[in-house]
């Protein structure tokens, strides 16, 4: 039961840390050191209270049409009003090689198509809502802006 409290303040505590979060304010941050510092174990995930950042990535591949089943899960358990619309997924490259799967939000989509090549390096702005095994889950919303 008390687990269950602790949960419960920590949702509520980072549903609203999400929702007064300003959109334009991003931490720009190292995505190898990023990816190394969020990996859990034992096939576990993590809600994390959203962070909004920004890293420099190459694109590895065009936003995909996806079902995106867990992350909406996380953001319906910390109650984040209005929802945002995320159904495609693509990958970045990281400085040192590491290629991950990222989130992106619909509304990036088509200007990632348009605006980018395969093997660019961009910056990307996105939020980080959770951990799982191979590092952070990460929503894109845009690209572009030097920190």
């Amino acid at each position: 039961m008390i687990r269950s409290l602790i949960f419960s303040c920590l949702y509520f505590i980072a549903a609203l840390s999400f929702a007064g979060a300003e959109k334009d304010q991003y931490d720009t941050v190292d995505l190898d050191s990023f990816i190394a510092e969020q990996v859990t174990f034992g096939g576990h995930r993590t809600i994390v209270v959203p962070n909004n950042i920004r890293t420099r990535a190459k694109l590895k591949s065009y936003p995909e049409a996806r079902k995106i089943k867990y992350l909406y899960t996380a953001l319906a358990v910390m109650k984040v009003d209005p929802m945002p619309e995320v159904n495609h997924r693509m990958f970045i490259e990281t400085k040192a090689g590491k290629i991950i799967p990222v989130y992106v939000d619909d509304n990036a989509v088509k200007a990632i198509k348009q605006g980018l090549q395969l093997e660019q390096q961009a910056w990307f702005k996105g939020y980080h809502i959770y951990n799982y095994s191979k590092g952070p889950a990460i929503v894109i919303e845009a690209f572009g802006g030097e920190p």
